[in-house]
């Protein structure tokens, strides 16, 4: 379905108040490119319709934010500097670790997706994803002791 600008706009001061900033934020730290992750919101505005629920928008919005074709010829870390002091300090630092690192953890561990739902989305099976997520969390103990020293 797709929807007239005047329906997008419609819906984005809708989820405004629901946490569309929260979905573009979730996009953000996934894709670590600002471009992206409008990309990846406006597609999962198109992808679930004008009338979606916040939750039907988010799972869209990961879906597109962790399809591997979004990000041919794209720079990932290109606005990540930019971008990183209007987050808190503790999200800022998702975005110092590397991508399948950082979207294992916004996952599984911010957004509380369920492990099998996450080896789903990015094509890893349930054990490495796991690792990933400790790694994840490993690596953001180490960046928050050498910032702390």
């Amino acid at each position: 379905m797709l929807c007239s600008k005047t329906d997008v706009a419609t819906q984005t001061r809708i989820l405004d108040s629901d946490g569309l900033g929260e979905i573009f934020i979730a996009a953000f730290l996934l894709t670590g490119n600002v471009a992206l992750a409008e990309r990846s919101v406006m597609n999962g505005i198109a992808m679930t319709g004008c009338a979606s629920s916040f939750e039907a928008l988010l799972h869209a919005t990961i879906r597109v934010a962790v399809t591997a074709e979004m990000w041919a010829g794209e720079p990932t870390r290109g606005d990540r500097a930019l971008a990183a002091p209007r987050l808190p300090i503790e999200l800022g630092r998702l975005l110092l670790l590397p991508d399948q690192l950082r979207q294992c953890f916004v996952l599984r561990v911010l957004l509380g997706i369920s492990r099998g739902r996450c080896s789903q989305l990015l094509e890893l099976d349930g054990r490495n994803l796991e690792h990933q997520v400790v790694a994840a969390t490993l690596e953001l103990a180490s960046i928050h002791a050498r910032e702390n020293r």
